[in-house]
């Protein structure tokens, strides 16, 4: 048991609980040819000034409440994570040379497959954010951009949006030199990643007291189903429970009379006990 005294608050340490999802699937489509690439290593995103030459990657992860293991309520955030490859050539296995510029990740608004992936299937719906790119991976430096998308993958959980998955994107097709960027693919030994970690509780600590009457209010932040103890001493040695809270939500309180001691002096502490 991790007791609070009061009129001293001590702080208990609560830690994160994140999740690590990879893909449930992926590609890349080359506008030229209307299909995916057939390189299943990478995920590119190409801008071409209007020339027909441009590319765009599909990414779906599986984050529900079972594979998260939280709510929707419980998330804190949702970060994608992508692994930017070393410049080579397609014959090395890597994706060309980078062109530094900026991508935009979108929700994609219909339904997909890799077989059946085409350029035409691309709806991205409104912009999730903004990635900048700027090197490439080297044998020594891993090069790692994220976003955060805590809201759409919270829809997601919740059941409000339908998922998808995130289309990546060139954020300005007319851009001067043209954007030029491979990403690792679910194929490699660096997938994309969505990143969830669990909203972080307040620490347990005693927010409020007041002396009114006869009585003591006490409140204090609380996690949803804990059980916690009012507690009450004349000397902080011995402690008698005075009342017993199963929290309902992140605040809790008690009222409890005062105990009338010889000396008029009395302790309050609060305890979890789980």
């Amino acid at each position: 048991m991790k007791p609070i005294l009061l009129p001293f608050a001590a702080s208990l340490s609560l830690a994160s609980a994140g999740v690590v999802l990879t893909p449930t699937q992926d590609t890349d489509v080359y506008q030229f040819t209307t299909y995916p690439t057939s390189t299943t290593y990478s995920l590119g995103v190409n801008s071409s000034g209007g020339q027909g030459h441009s590319q765009k990657s599909l990414v779906k992860f599986n984050p529900t409440t079972a594979t998260l293991a939280m709510t929707a309520a419980e998330i804190g955030t949702a970060k994608l994570r992508l692994y930017v490859l070393p410049d080579g050539s397609p014959s090395s296995g890597y994706g060309g040379t980078l062109v530094p510029g900026f991508v935009t990740v979108h929700a994609q608004g219909t339904a997909w497959t890799v077989a059946a992936a085409r350029w035409s299937t691309f709806s991205p719906g409104t912009s999730l954010g903004t990635i900048g790119i700027s090197q490439p991976s080297t044998e020594t430096v891993a090069v790692w951009v994220e976003l955060d998308v805590t809201a759409q993958v919270k829809a997601w959980v919740a059941g409000t949006a339908a998922n998808n998955g995130f289309v990546i994107q060139a954020a300005d097709e007319t851009s001067t030199p043209s954007l030029n960027v491979s990403f690792a693919s679910m194929e490699t030994g660096f997938p994309p990643q969505l990143v969830v970690e669990k909203v972080q509780p307040k620490p347990f600590q005693v927010t409020g007291f007041s002396n009114s009457g006869a009585n003591v209010t006490v409140g204090w932040n609380s996690e949803s189903g804990k059980s916690y103890r009012v507690q009450e001493s004349p000397d902080m040695v011995t402690w008698t429970t005075r009342q017993t809270v199963v929290a309902t939500g992140t605040t809790s309180s008690a009222t409890v009379a005062k105990t009338v001691y010889a000396d008029g002096k009395g302790f309050f502490r609060v305890v979890v006990t789980q």
